[in-house]
């Protein structure tokens, strides 16, 4: 029972990172947002460091077996929302040909109930987004993510 609430829980970050792009909850923090627009490519990172569930638990731990599965899940979501949602700045896997890498930094995970996109069950993330240029290593764009269902 828990092993498919956690599959469920985890195809809705999926779904969350799908409507990512026009969420409410996203503010500039630093940089200029016209990078977004730019005709590049970019890499992405997801960077789970130093995330929690629900401010108590390590994030890798709470997801035990499954957090490569899981991993891979929001990697693989991330990237191609991203593409569908922008015009401009596009997120490429051949990091040798992208001028910019993303790095979607998720500090906690906490599980929400009640109806939200159809499902009875998803997750707040909180974290930023960093986009850095690739040959500086300079931070050009910082978007928080607070309590971004």
């Amino acid at each position: 029972m828990i092993k498919s609430m956690r599959k469920i829980i985890f195809t809705i970050i999926a779904l969350t990172f799908s409507v990512f792009v026009s969420a409410a909850r996203l503010e500039i923090l630093s940089g200029d947002v016209n990078v977004l627009k730019e005709n590049a490519t970019c890499s992405f990172v997801l960077d789970l460091t130093n995330a929690t569930f629900e401010r108590k638990e390590n994030f890798k731990d709470w997801c035990g077996i499954n957090y490569d599965e899981r991993v891979y899940l929001m990697e693989t979501a991330f990237p191609e929302s991203f593409n569908k949602k922008t015009k401009g700045l596009r997120i490429v896997t051949d990091e040798s040909s992208a001028k910019y890498k993303i790095v979607l930094h998720i500090d906690n995970f906490v599980r929400k109930l009640g109806r939200m996109y159809g499902a009875s069950a998803w997750m707040r993330i909180d974290g930023y987004i960093s986009i850095v240029e690739m040959g500086t290593n300079k931070e050009v764009l910082r978007i928080g993510i607070n309590k971004f269902y």
